[in-house]
């Protein structure tokens, strides 16, 4: 059975585009792409948690608000939101990085196994 060599370039650009995670499942490396997937879905979640709260105590002010100051429609200091985000760049970069190993790793061990000399099957030389 003949393997097809994964591109390095594409599968950075999966991680980096469509989602953390999935230039790992096209490099084959399975458990590392549901890895960054899962690590991603959480951080994202950590981050939209707070913030769709904040959103929705504004919306409830402002709804109550007779005149509007500027003052009262700030960002909180959340550190939660900041450091999440951190974390969440981090494994991104990481995970395209990552990608692109996997996929330089897979053809690496494509080209070694077709190297090698298979001998036929018996019966069939």
């Amino acid at each position: 059975m003949i393997k097809k060599k994964k591109s390095p370039l594409i599968a950075a650009l999966l991680s980096a585009f469509a989602f953390p995670g999935l230039g790992q499942v096209y490099a084959k490396c399975y458990a590392k792409g549901l890895i960054f997937i899962v690590i991603t879905m959480i951080l994202f979640i950590s981050i939209a948690v707070p913030l769709i709260t904040i959103a929705s105590s504004y919306a409830s002010e402002m709804a109550n608000l007779e005149s509007m100051s500027p003052s009262k429609f700030t960002m909180p200091n959340d550190g939660r939101i900041k450091w999440f985000s951190i974390l969440l760049t981090v494994a991104w970069i990481i995970s395209i990085v990552d990608a692109w190993s996997c996929a330089k790793r897979l053809n690496k061990q494509i080209s070694i196994s077709a190297s090698v000399d298979v001998p036929p099957p018996p019966g069939k030389a």
